[in-house]
């Protein structure tokens, strides 16, 4: 077992690790939205290290009305609400598309929490979506 030299205890791939995955895969979806796809919480006595993120957002029919067809993945801690990883389409066409990578985007601590929400406010939206968030939880 590996320990650290600054803290004197195991490192955190040895105590306990999970792995955790996120993932949420839609085609050709008329909802406005916001809408949360995936909700996931740091159990107590838990850390999760977020090693990863994947955000897609394509554009299959042509919006009636201007909007942004977004993917988001994002981060809630107690005193903070932040964006990890987004992707945004933001032009009305068909096929038009955004895709965006994260990774190993910090320690995430026991409460804390992760979505994975779609929006598009324009009228008649059809987007397809993609998300995902690899996580590996281990002990506090």
């Amino acid at each position: 077992m590996q320990t650290s030299p600054a803290a004197g205890r195991a490192e955190t791939y040895d105590r306990n690790p999970t792995n955790v995955n996120q993932d949420f895969t839609t085609t050709a979806n008329t909802q406005a939205g916001p809408i949360t796809r995936f909700t996931y919480t740091v159990p107590a006595g838990r850390k999760a290290w977020l090693m990863s993120t994947y955000a897609h957002a394509l554009r299959s029919t042509a919006a009636g009305s201007n909007g942004t067809g977004r993917a988001t993945i994002n981060h809630q801690a107690p005193a903070v609400k932040a964006i990890v990883t987004q992707a945004t389409v933001f032009l009305l066409a068909i096929g038009t598309f955004a895709a965006m990578n994260g990774g190993q985007a910090g320690v995430l601590l026991a409460s804390e929490i992760l979505n994975g929400i779609t929006a598009d406010p324009s009228t008649t939206p059809s987007n397809d979506y993609e998300l995902h968030a690899r996580l590996i939880e281990f002990d506090a």
